[in-house]
């Protein structure tokens, strides 16, 4: 299927746009409820207005007489003083439940730049939508694929769409395509040839969440606050395995040390190890600082998302285990402009359809961070050091954070990696 130019008409470009969108709000809004309502609001009162919903049902149905006429009335009485005390004790859990609007494509369209192309896709099944859009392009396209050919299949479809005319790649995955690293793509079967070498790329939730995000530029010095998993005494970076993962046996881990220390010679900030790398200081200093960095252990849970979590050096103090939850930072205002999650598997977790995976990325993003950087597979303890370190550079020099992260890619490819790290 594919939307030739004769039919490319306005109303037909709106519907595609909005069906899009709405597949993905849906399954986020279902998520959304259940995640904020467990933090946002007493159980006592969800109970309340379920109960008083049930009874206005059960009445609607039954009206026969006067008399349940009058109960019908106020139970609906209840249920408007409720909704009202609800409204001005729960703000969070309110604009969440019933805030449902999703961008339309013209302002979608406005504000994508010039030089971006944007593909978002929705996954039936093992039947892949694919919409390219662009300032002066809107291809739509329907294909198949399976866990054998996937790779080959996304990248026919994606990567041989590209042409020169485009400047910078946003990626809107939907199941399957979560777990692909676009970058890595060879382009034209040059095998020697990264799609991440033509342009810089970054990827989101969806169009109306990548689009009413609030400004996400940093300052011309940003400063930071950065979390490593392990103590002043870990062992010698350079006697670190190649096989050491950020993984959940909870070893300490000596690059995150060395990661952390590249990075403070290059940004100001505040730099945490040892008992200071505490589950009970990033909640306390979080609001500080422009950007959040954690190098430490991540553990996803693929069968419940919220439980996934962060887990810091000091194991726990004062009424904190040391693990950061998903459903602790749903549930949380956090104001800085980028969060850097240098942890394994944090933007993976349950591959879902909808607005995507169900991890700790998302619940950083709902918190209120705009932008962030999130591994996709387990994170090496040897390679991740460079890579940041490259980033951070490039970030004082104020460019895109899209392009910031493509420059560090590149450097660490041209510098450090060998075959097996790249």
């Amino acid at each position: 299927l594919e939307l030739k130019a004769k039919h490319n008409t306005a109303e037909i470009k709106n519907r595609i746009w909005n069906i899009l969108e709405l597949s993905k709000s849906k399954k986020l809004q279902d998520q959304k409820n259940y995640l904020m309502s467990l933090n946002s609001i007493s159980e006592v009162i969800r109970n309340q207005e379920k109960n008083i919903r049930d009874s206005i049902q059960l009445y609607t149905n039954q009206i026969t007489s006067s008399n349940k006429e009058e109960i019908l009335f106020s139970l609906k009485e209840r249920l408007t003083k409720l909704k009202l005390r609800i409204r001005k004790e729960y703000p969070k859990y309110i604009n969440l439940r019933y805030n449902n609007s999703f961008v339309k494509l013209s302002d979608a369209l406005a504000k994508l730049n010039t030089d971006n192309t944007l593909f978002s896709f929705f996954e039936i099944d093992s039947t892949v939508y694919s919409l390219k859009l662009r300032h002066d392009q809107f291809l739509f396209r329907k294909f198949n694929t399976s866990v054998e050919n996937i790779l080959s299949n996304f990248k026919k479809h994606v990567v041989n769409e590209i042409d020169d005319s485009d400047k910078s790649l946003i990626i809107l995955p939907d199941e399957k395509s979560w777990g692909l690293d676009f970058g890595v793509f060879s382009i034209n079967n040059e095998s020697s040839k990264y799609l991440i070498e033509k342009l810089p790329i970054s990827y989101g939730f969806s169009g109306s969440i990548l689009f009413k995000n609030h400004s996400t530029q940093l300052s011309d010095r940003p400063d930071i606050l950065a979390f490593a998993y392990g103590d002043e005494g870990t062992s010698d970076f350079k006697n670190v395995p190649l096989s050491r993962f950020r993984d959940v046996s909870l070893d300490e881990l000596p690059g995150s040390l060395y990661e952390i220390k590249q990075i403070s010679e290059i940004m100001d900030g505040e730099f945490l190890l040892g008992s200071s790398s505490g589950e009970k200081q990033f909640k306390e200093k979080t609001n500080e600082y422009e950007i959040l960095h954690l190098a430490v252990h991540g553990e996803i849970n693929d069968d419940n998302p919220e439980y996934s979590k962060l887990i810091f050096f000091n194991g726990g103090e004062e009424k904190e285990d040391g693990k950061l939850h998903a459903y602790e930072l749903y549930n949380m205002q956090l104001k800085a402009k980028l969060a850097v999650l240098s942890a394994c598997n944090s933007g993976s977790g349950n591959l879902s359809s909808g607005e995507g995976i169900h991890s700790l990325g998302r619940a950083f993003a709902f918190a209120g961070v705009p932008s962030l950087l999130l591994t996709r597979s387990e994170v090496s303890d040897l390679s991740t050091p460079f890579i940041m370190k490259y980033f951070y550079e490039e970030i004082n020099k104020g460019k895109k954070k899209s392009e910031e992260l493509r420059n560090s890619q590149l450097k660490f490819l041209k510098n450090d990696a060998d075959n097996i790290t790249s």
